[in-house]
Parts: C-alpha cells; structure tokens; sequence
C-alpha cells in the first residue's frame, strides 16, 4: 500500500482539475464569446478604419507623371545608360525648373505651413525616379509632386532639358574632335619633316665618315632620335583622344519622346482606402483578441 504526504492529494486534485478544464475546451468557447460581443467588436473596428482613414486624409497627396522617351539605336546598354543619366539627373536643370515652376518642398502633412523652395539634391532623391526598360533603347522618367498638372509640366521640360544639353555637349565634342584633328594633321606634318631631317643627317654622316668625321655627328643623330619618339608619342596621344572623342559623338542620346507625361487624377499616395482597410482589419485583429482575455479572465476568475 503506497502512503502518500498531506499534500499530495490535494496537489493532485488540483492538476486534475486543470486537466479536466483544458479538456473542456473547444472551438466554440473562442466562437461563442466573440459571436456574444459583435457589437463592440464591429465599434472598435470602425473606431480603426475611422482613425486610419481620418490619419491618410490629412497626408498631402502625391501625384506622378511619367514620359516615356527613346533613344538612338535598338538597344541601350548599362555604359549607355550611364552616360545619358547625368543628363536627365542634373542638378543645373533640377535648380532652373524649381525656380521656374514654383517647385516647394512641402510638409507631409495638410495642417502643417511653412513650405519653401526644394532642395535639389531632394528633388533629384525624392521627386524623380529615371528607370530603363529592360531590353529596350526606353526610359521611364518620372516626377511625383503635390500637383498632378505640375509634375507632367515637369516631367516633359526635364526630358527636353536634358536634349537640349546632350545637344550643347555633342557640338562641343564635334569642336573638341576638330581641334584634336587639327593637331593631329600638325604632329603627323612634323613627324614627316622629322624622319626627312633624319634621313638627311644619316647621309650626311655617311658622307662625313668617308672624308673627315664631325665628333657632333653622333649627338645630333641622339637628338634626332629623341625628337622624333617624342613627336611619335604625341601623334599616338593625339590619336587616342580622337577615337575617344569620335566615339562620343556617335554614342549622342538624340531623345525622343514616345509619350509625353499628361496629368493624370489617380494619386499615388497617399492609398487612402487601403490604409482604411488595414486599419480597420488591425482594430478586427484588436478587438477580438481583447474580448476573448476578458472572457478567460473572467472565467479564471470563477473557478
């Protein structure tokens, strides 16, 4: 016969008891208490969506306009791209179009004044998004403000900008490749003259060594050299520089637009209705997970 301590059994009766409660348990105890308290669940829900709604109407809302442009040739390729991105993003058109069209770097919310000229490293960061399509000689420019007609305004002027530049650096190259070229016509005339004195000078020390040798003859022949591959070098250098400069202007953006950006109603953000929805599925989530403690509170409480 097992002989157990005083507190034994009722330690036992207890964890029965426990076990019994547990047990008892069913998908309709976390039914029934919700079902009984719809009516302050659905005011909690609609205190959220309210609150939600109430916080993304009073954001200022943001527009996007988007002109679709191409450029010359079938493809635009990574290195491409990153020659004609400095002319969409630069910062000297950013400033003209923020002094231009009244551009303002304005508080997140309605209720708050005090907007001011934006920023243009803002501008560049925050307002526009320059984007390839992929596999294709096209780009998506877009410009998010608080007006939609603004940021079309925008989002064109940025585009024609930016061709009007590529133009201004392409005539500047074409001048640049013309110096170059001209230099070049002069070194190559110089080396001519060089490798004729050379000639010269070898003939006449030919000349010299069958009669009486000059001792300058050597040095001048040295000098000769040494002129000659310094002449040479900066032929090839100026050959480099107009190969360079060549290909510059064959790899010009020449844009076009495809499609210009046109003000447009549907804002990009803020999602008012989507917020109110999150908002009101989060009060749902609040709202039944607080009646369903203060039944197993009050129940705990019972026992």
């Amino acid at each position: 016969m097992r002989v157990t301590g005083p507190g034994q059994p009722q330690a036992r009766s207890e964890d029965d008891a426990e076990t019994r409660v547990a047990e008892e348990l069913s998908l309709w105890d976390f039914v029934d208490p919700l079902l009984s308290a719809w009516v302050w669940i659905a005011v909690i829900v609609l205190i959220g969506a309210g609150v939600a709604f109430t916080l993304a109407s009073l954001r200022r809302p943001v527009y996007e306009a988007t002109a679709l442009v191409r450029f010359a040739g079938d493809r635009v390729d990574a290195d491409r791209v990153e020659y004609l991105r400095p002319l969409l993003e630069n910062r000297a058109i950013a400033g003209e179009l923020i002094r231009e069209f009244g551009i303002t770097s304005d508080p997140v919310w309605t209720f708050l004044s005090g907007s001011g000229p934006a920023n243009t490293d803002a501008f560049l960061g925050n307002h526009l998004d320059v984007r390839q399509i992929p596999n294709t000689n096209l780009l998506r420019v877009s410009v998010r403000l608080g007006n939609a007609e603004l940021a079309a305004k925008v989002a064109n002027q940025l585009v024609e900008r930016g061709n009007a530049l590529d133009r201004r650096m392409s005539q500047d190259v074409i001048d640049m490749r013309d110096h170059i070229k001209t230099q070049l016509d002069e070194a190559d005339k110089r080396l001519e003259i060089l490798k004729a004195d050379m000639l010269t000078l070898k003939q006449k020390t030919r000349a010299d060594t069958k009669s009486a040798p000059d001792a300058r003859t050597p040095l001048l022949e040295l000098q000769a050299a040494i002129d000659y591959e310094r002449l040479f070098l900066t032929y090839a250098d100026l050959s480099t520089k107009y190969e360079d400069v060549r290909i510059r202007i064959g790899s010009g953006a020449q844009f076009q637009f495809v499609d210009p950006a046109v003000a447009s109603g549907a804002r990009i953000s803020p999602r008012v209705m989507m917020i109110t929805q999150l908002g009101g599925l989060l009060a749902l989530l609040v709202g039944c997970l607080l009646v369903l403690a203060r039944h197993f509170l009050y129940r705990h409480r019972l026992r």
